[in-house]
């Protein structure tokens, strides 16, 4: 059995120490077959296709843990994240009387759109 879920992060080394530049999560659904997916990006590496290129890794693990679909509410000012959201495959739903939107992107659809998604940020997924 593996874990219900998972945290990813992306460092930078900036004068020596390791500073924590963006992170992506999601959390299991009871159903566990979705998940909530959420990220945070250092505001001076915001629009360089960071959370894009965690959101391709998170799936890419969801898939191997039988994940089906993601989910996610997303701020009414927060265009960037409701743009990769939209740009991957995601469905919005109507959004709640706060304004708050909600999205619901299936995981092949992630990994189907990935590979251009990341020529277009010019993001070098590296094998390992």
């Amino acid at each position: 059995m593996c874990s219900s879920d998972l945290a990813l992060g992306i460092f930078a080394e900036h004068r020596g120490q390791h500073e924590l530049r963006a992170i992506g999560r999601y959390f299991l659904d009871a159903d566990r077959k979705s998940a909530e997916v959420a990220f945070v990006v250092h505001e001076g590496t915001r629009h360089l296709g960071i959370a894009g290129y965690l959101l391709g890794e998170l799936a890419t693990v969801a898939k191997r843990r039988g994940i089906k679909e993601f989910w996610a509410s997303v701020m009414p000012d927060n265009r960037a994240m409701a743009g990769l959201f939209l740009a991957v495959g995601g469905v919005e739903s109507k959004a709640d009387s706060e304004g708050e939107r909600e999205f619901r992107i299936p995981v092949e659809r992630i990994l189907k759109s990935r590979k251009k998604f990341l020529e277009r940020k010019t993001i070098q997924r590296i094998e390992r």
